[in-house]
């Protein structure tokens, strides 16, 4: 998910960032309704190591997927993938630069405890993660226990 976020930073413009973010949040969530029955299909099949190797091997996969293709906006053009229209959008829209220098990890996460919107977010976003596995983990083993 950071990754996701520091690429939808520097490939979109600020008005479009909330669909792009929702979109990949929500592609996370469609994982585990496909997921789940691969997963279920191989341990029956092979043995639980099976899932274990198939999802390993995927991950693998994408990563070499996204470092072969995946470029920043600035490499994307100089190699000719992104036409400067496109990044000239990309820009006025706000999007992070990707060579701008970053303050040390520590002296930026001071800045945001200081805050009480980072608190909310984190709390809201705990409760969201919270709410949603019990929801995907507990409820499910609760209905079959109880409908049987």
């Amino acid at each position: 998910m950071p990754a996701g976020w520091k690429a939808t930073g520097y490939r979109f413009p600020r008005h479009e960032r909330g669909m792009c973010t929702a979109i990949f949040d929500g592609a996370s969530k469609v994982s585990n309704v496909l997921g789940v029955p691969v997963m279920a299909f191989l341990v029956s099949t092979y043995s639980w190591h099976a899932a274990f190797v198939f999802t390993g091997v995927l991950s693998v996969a994408y990563a070499v997927v996204f470092w072969l293709l995946y470029r920043e906006p600035k490499e994307a053009l100089a190699k000719g993938s992104l036409g400067q229209d496109e990044y000239d959008y990309i820009r006025a829209g706000s999007a992070q630069d990707e060579k701008a220098g970053t303050p040390p990890v520590l002296q930026g996460l001071g800045y945001l405890l200081r805050h009480r919107k980072t608190w909310g977010l984190a709390l809201g976003y705990a409760a969201y993660t919270y709410a949603y596995y019990v929801l995907l983990t507990w409820l499910p083993s609760y209905w079959r226990s109880s409908s049987g």
